[in-house]
């Protein structure tokens, strides 16, 4: 999702005044969050720095980060379905990667992948 996401074109800012789409409710957000952290359990908190310079560890969610980035997608897709042209829904998916949701998209894959393998450490996987 991540690749294909960074191989939307440039495309040039919308040069009209179309209708921005309502969006996603925060209470559906909320509700979608929520049963994303009731499946992550004990694996919905993590712990990260979210720049490049040194900054003190922060603990954060991973649901939370999960639901942003479905939030940014969903709200795409259904400015489709309302009829909104391709290229301002591109536009903003693009703009959206690079300003929010990429960095959820990394964060949350980097905290995934210690989790696995942390309980692959803990739980080794037979060899075949």
């Amino acid at each position: 999702m991540v690749t294909l996401a960074y191989r939307i074109p440039p495309i040039p800012v919308r040069a009209h005044d179309a209708p921005e789409p309502d969006g996603i409710p925060h209470e559906v957000w909320l509700s979608t969050m929520k049963a994303v952290q009731a499946v992550l359990g004990d694996w919905d908190d993590y712990w990260t720095t979210t720049s490049i310079v040194k900054e003190a560890p922060v603990n954060l969610s991973l649901a939370d980060a999960l639901a942003d980035i479905w939030r940014e997608l969903r709200s795409g897709l259904d400015a489709l379905e309302s009829g909104n042209p391709r290229e301002d829904v591109l536009w903003e998916w693009r703009f959206d990667l690079r300003t929010h949701w990429g960095l959820h998209a990394v964060e949350a894959l980097r905290a995934l992948h210690q989790r696995v393998l942390a309980s692959e450490e803990s739980h080794p996987v037979a060899e075949l």
